[in-house]
């Protein structure tokens, strides 16, 4: 009865699951509807709460561990939660709008704390977690004067359609510390709250489609706002930037962000429904929920698949013939092989992926060429992530062939530590993680991290991008010399808001042309390359344009602003407002608008050195050379020791400061118990300083 309902396509691969082994899977086939149950049986990994219930908080979670989880709120207030997110945890409202699931009552309610107290890890391996569709008025003090949520994260950790009533705060300061711990965030969206937003220690951030009441403060490297209310005030200067997208990513003028992002669930009268469009719910009894991985396997199912939480073992997932397929994962799901999305319309969203044990022979992890397809809070990642995994491989992370993509939170994350430590020689190898070859693909929020080529190789006219965060692979060889962000000579037009590209090269002296790479039709605004820390250095910004970065060189981080892009690709000429940014007064250019090598210690530089030696003595000298570079904290200059074998560092360089030296600090400063120390480009000071 069932097959007589399948399309051709369906029909089709319904004969050749016979001669298929059992790990390849078909999703998005038509299926009678109307044949599940609603309410459906939840497994074990989703907790269902109403407003009566007695709120248990569950055990923690690690960093690689095999445990799932998702919390579903039923409408109403809630009264005295505490609810403390950690590893592949996710919390949701099921109501229609914010509101209607309302914590009250003040405390911590929802919250995250960063991972490790240890300033200099902080939230910097906080991933894999997310909070949506709710409203809070917590109002816990997590230290002096900061009252308000906690969401201290870094990548893989969304936040979503929330009603925050007080202040928002997206790192954590331990009292005793002489800063606030690193973070590397972030992504917000669709989301108001009342108070303020301190983005804090974060070094980057993208807000989207927000209204932010009090306004925001602190963050350090790239904050990018699109369509934020109230409009935030730009900036750019070498060390930071704001960045304000206004601009639509085609030459239709449509709203580049659809204005309905990712599909989510509703409860209301004792059933379910699945929110997919703005228009559109769908009753439960339409929507298939896979409970474990031998559901995913052995079943075919409806256009409408709601994945648990928990571990699918699946070679090949193809997601084919219905158009407008759904496939939306709860608790990070977690899917063990590739994906194959072939059907038009196709939404994939809440769902991490990651590469089964064994070669991945070429080809990519994730495979996308449906038209039209949304990717929303999407994970990748490539490692060992059990102690007996074996090694994996792919060529490419995410291949997208599909016209009209959207990626809205894409992670992409090639591991640098995995459950059987640090990552070197090239194990666990993927060559590039974002390939784009089809046009006007467009992704708000996209992180990519550790390839051994290129981060991203965008093939595909009229590219748009808000938002670009990404890491050199830390084992790169000596003779690596592949940009992070290349857009291809033959590409008619491509928009790219705040890109940057940071180089922590662990393991060899590796010098690095230029961090993106880009035709002339192509137009960035705010683009920027970091020097985290190790050897080596990135020699420019954007093609022979911008200062050095590395141990050897005055700058740390460098932003290409204003009048420094003009004629540089597609930038427009200086009298152009659309690209104009404030800058500080009075501060020149000195970029290297050469091409060849960057420039070397100054001699100038160097003849004072030797002239403090002789004058005050050889550790004098080496101190003034050390701050020359910007480099104190270290024996040797610009490498940080190596961490002891089991510590919070062991294999965990993932560090946007390492270099600064607490110890320093200490001896200069009395530990503070208000306000909290956050690092800034400008050095220590109070964490209300202003970059904007």
């Amino acid at each position: 009865e069932e097959r007589s309902h399948l399309t051709t396509m369906g029909s089709l691969l319904w004969g050749l699951r016979r001669e298929l082994p059992c790990w390849v899977c078909v999703v998005g086939l038509s299926l009678v509807r109307g044949q599940e149950p609603n309410p459906p049986v939840w497994p074990a990994s989703v907790t269902v709460y109403s407003p009566s219930s007695t709120i248990i908080s569950k055990k923690r979670t690690t960093q690689f561990s095999r445990e799932r989880q998702a919390y579903l709120f039923q409408p109403g207030e809630y009264d005295g939660v505490d609810v403390a997110v950690s590893y592949y945890t996710s919390v949701y409202g099921l109501g229609r709008t914010p509101d209607e699931t309302a914590f009250v009552g003040g405390g911590k309610q929802v919250h995250c704390e960063e991972e490790s107290y240890e300033y200099n890890v902080g939230a910097l391996n906080t991933f894999w977690r997310s909070a949506e569709n709710f409203a809070t008025d917590a109002d816990f003090e997590w230290w002096p004067g900061a009252r308000g949520m906690l969401w201290a994260t870094s990548q893989g950790s969304p936040l979503r359609r929330l009603h925050v009533k007080g202040d928002l705060f997206l790192y954590q300061y331990v009292p005793g510390d002489s800063q606030a711990g690193y973070a590397s965030g972030g992504f917000l969206a669709d989301s108001v709250v009342d108070g303020k937003v301190s983005f804090g220690s974060q070094q980057q951030y993208f807000t989207a489609s927000s209204t932010l009441r009090q306004g925001w403060d602190a963050g350090q490297w790239n904050l990018v706002f699109y369509d934020a209310t109230p409009r935030p005030d730009e900036s750019c200067d070498a060390d930071a930037a704001v960045v304000v997208v206004d601009d639509t990513p085609v030459s239709t003028g449509e709203t580049p962000r659809p204005a309905f992002t990712k599909p989510y669930i509703i409860f209301d009268d004792g059933k379910y429904y699945l929110k997919v469009s703005s228009s559109e719910e769908v009753d439960f009894a339409d929507v298939k929920v896979v409970a474990n991985s031998t559901d995913l396997s052995t079943t075919t199912t409806s256009k409408y698949l709601v994945l648990s939480p928990g571990i699918y073992e699946t070679t090949v997932l193809v997601v084919v013939d219905d158009d407008g397929s759904v496939l939306l994962g709860l608790g990070l799901a977690t899917i063990r092989g590739t994906l194959d999305v072939r059907a038009a319309d196709a939404t994939i969203a809440g769902v991490l992926i990651e590469a089964a044990a064994g070669q991945q022979e070429g080809g990519a992890l994730v495979s996308w060429s449906g038209p039209r397809g949304l990717f929303a809070d999407g994970f990748l990642r490539l490692g060992r992530f059990s102690s007996k995994e074996e090694e994996v491989s792919t060529a490419t992370m995410l291949a997208v062939e599909s016209a009209g993509f959207v990626g809205d939170d894409v992670w992409i994350w090639r591991a640098d530590h995995d459950a059987q430590g640090q990552v070197a020689n090239k194990e666990s190898p993927c060559e590039t993680g974002l390939l784009v070859t089809a046009a006007e693909v467009s992704f708000f929020g996209l992180f990519v991290e550790h390839c051994l080529q290129t981060q991203v190789d965008w093939r595909g006219d009229r590219g748009f991008v808000a938002f670009f965060q990404s890491e050199f692979a830390y084992d790169s060889t000596a003779d690596f010399d592949e940009p992070s962000y290349l857009v291809a000579d033959d590409v008619s037009s491509h928009r790219a808001y705040g890109v940057g590209a940071y180089a922590y090269f662990r393991d060899a002296e590796v010098n690095v042309s230029a961090a993106i790479r880009a035709p002339k039709a192509a137009f960035f605004t705010a683009p920027f390359s970091v020097y985290l820390d190790g050897q080596g250095a990135i020699s420019h910004v954007l093609n022979t344009r911008g200062r050095a970065v590395g141990p050897y060189y005055d700058s740390r981080v460098h932003h290409l602003c204003g009048d420094d892009l003009v004629d540089v690709v597609g930038n427009p000429p200086k009298n152009n407002t659309t690209n104009s940014r404030k800058k500080k007064k009075n501060k020149k250019s000195n970029d290297d608008d050469d091409e060849g090598p960057p420039r070397g210690p100054h001699l100038r530089d160097l003849a004072i050195a030797l002239g403090v030696v002789a004058a005050s003595g050889f550790l004098t000298a080496i101190c003034l050379m050390r701050r020359h570079a910007g480099l104190m904290a270290n024996d040797d200059w610009y490498r940080p020791p190596p961490p002891a074998p089991g510590s919070v560092l062991d294999g965990n360089y993932e560090m946007s400061n390492a270099l600064l030296d607490a110890e320093h600090q200490r001896q200069r400063h009395d530990r503070p118990a208000s306000p909290p120390f956050v690092y800034s480009r400008f050095g220590f000071g109070d964490f209300d300083y202003d970059i904007h």
